[in-house]
This record gives C-alpha cells, sequence and structure tokens, in this order.
C-alpha cells in the first residue's frame, strides 16, 4: 500500500476520497515498462518507475503547427525528418 499511495501522489490523488472523484483527464507521464519471463514462460509487465510529467491541456491527436509555408502535405514533408 505504501507504493501505492506514493505513485498516486504524483498525479494529485492525496487522499481515499480523490479516488472516487474523476482523475484529471490529461497528465503525461514518463513511465518504466519491463516486460518480465517467469520460469513457466508467463510473460507480463511490470511498472518499474512512474513520474507525472505535465498536465496537458491540448488535443492529443491535433495536428503538428507548420512553420513557413503552411502545408501539412506528405509531399512536402522532410524525409529526414521520420521519426522512426
Amino acid at each position: 500500500m505504501p507504493f501505492a499511495k506514493r505513485d498516486l501522489g504524483k498525479i494529485g490523488i492525496l487522499d481515499f476520497e480523490a479516488l472516487l472523484r474523476p482523475a484529471t483527464p490529461k497528465i503525461l507521464c514518463n513511465v518504466r515498462v519491463v516486460s518480465r519471463t517467469a520460469d513457466d514462460g508467463t510473460v507480463w509487465n511490470e511498472v518499474r518507475s512512474f513520474e507525472a510529467a505535465a498536465d496537458d491541456d491540448g488535443e492529443p491527436f491535433a495536428p503538428e503547427e507548420t512553420h513557413g509555408t503552411g502545408s501539412t502535405h506528405e509531399a512536402d514533408a522532410d524525409p529526414d525528418n521520420i521519426p522512426f
């Protein structure tokens, strides 16, 4: 229970009554997750660290703002700016 209290406090839940109220809709978090495997082959995820980064007021899937020409057409995209 102490770990749950510590991690819930990071996102602003400080008492039991806060669990009953709606949470902040958009909180950006840095979470480190590891994949664990048991001897019998069972695989599960485990959260190793959790930190609230910021409250996000923006739209999560809004198009990126453009600078210069104002075009977001794929043909105008910089091929060196691919995120993967």
